[in-house]
């Protein structure tokens, strides 16, 4: 199977953030739009959206978020199957540090035979790889 490239990856990435975006708006809209969106939202709340989005949706039967879904790309082991909701967590905490190095955990995927990233291989072993969409 094909293993999802950094342009890929970068799409999926953006339509999640696109779509998060729109999502929280939306509440702040409804639950008080007469102040800021940090204000009507709350931290607290925001973080465990992004949590579940990017640390839980990976450990559905999904296979990833939605936007990883409208890329083509799956989350999955090395055999293919859906990952735990641990690992997905792991995934996603590990993502957040190598964001935090400017993304160069996400170049290592460039010389990776697989195409794993540094939070993949952090992970032990988990994988995107495009698929054909159902």
């Amino acid at each position: 199977m094909p293993f999802a490239s950094l342009i890929h990856r970068f799409f999926a990435a953006c339509l999640d953030v696109g779509f998060l975006y729109v999502t929280v708006v939306m509440v702040a809209m409804v639950a008080n739009p007469a102040v800021g969106l940090r204000e009507s939202v709350g931290i607290v709340p925001l973080v465990l959206l992004i949590t579940a989005w990017f640390g839980v949706l990976p450990a559905t039967r999904l296979h990833g978020t939605p936007g990883k879904r409208l890329a083509g790309i799956m989350v999955t082991d090395m055999q293919g199957n859906t990952i735990g909701i641990g690992r997905s967590l792991a995934r996603f905490l590990l993502s957040l540090l190598t964001l935090a190095t400017i993304g160069l955990g996400f170049v290592a995927a460039q010389w990776n035979g697989q195409r794993q990233a540094l939070h993949h291989l952090g992970a032990r072993a988990f994988h995107d790889h495009l698929t054909e969409m159902q």
